[in-house]
């Protein structure tokens, strides 16, 4: 794969990542349970999809979730820092996506149905008592 290619591979998956991620915050301002359990869902199919798709020895898994990681943290980490105790309310949701991204890199190496399903049990279950307690 020559260089070009890989940073148009690279641009791309930063992009969609960015979407998801603003397609997100919007749903958030309406309801932030139902996107609470849709972001870190849509992270993770989406990081499974990636690697499966895009890896190769060009382009490394470690590459494609970083640059998942970082199209998604870009919209919210500087008005994190600036303001924190304000946006301290959609913190779960950073995490959960951060997981999700987790979940998606390592189903990719594991290919386990089952193991699909129990995350998603458990992001379901993990969404509902973080907004609980948050």
């Amino acid at each position: 794969m020559k260089l070009s290619q890989i940073k148009k591979t690279i641009a791309i998956i930063f992009a969609y990542s960015l979407l998801i991620k603003l397609m997100i915050c919007y749903t958030l301002s309406f309801n932030s349970e139902a996107s609470y359990i849709a972001f870190p869902v849509c992270l993770m199919m989406f990081t499974w999809m990636c690697v499966e798709e895009y890896n190769s020895k060009e382009v490394s898994s470690y590459q494609i979730v970083l640059t998942i990681l970082i199209g998604t943290l870009v919209v919210t980490l500087p008005v994190r820092f600036v303001y924190f105790h304000e946006t301290i309310s959609s913190f779960p949701e950073e995490v959960l996506g951060v997981a999700g991204i987790i979940m998606g890199w390592l189903l990719a190496y594991k290919r386990l149905i089952w193991l699909l399903l129990l995350v998603l049990m458990l992001y379901i279950i993990i969404s509902q008592v973080l907004t609980g307690v948050w």
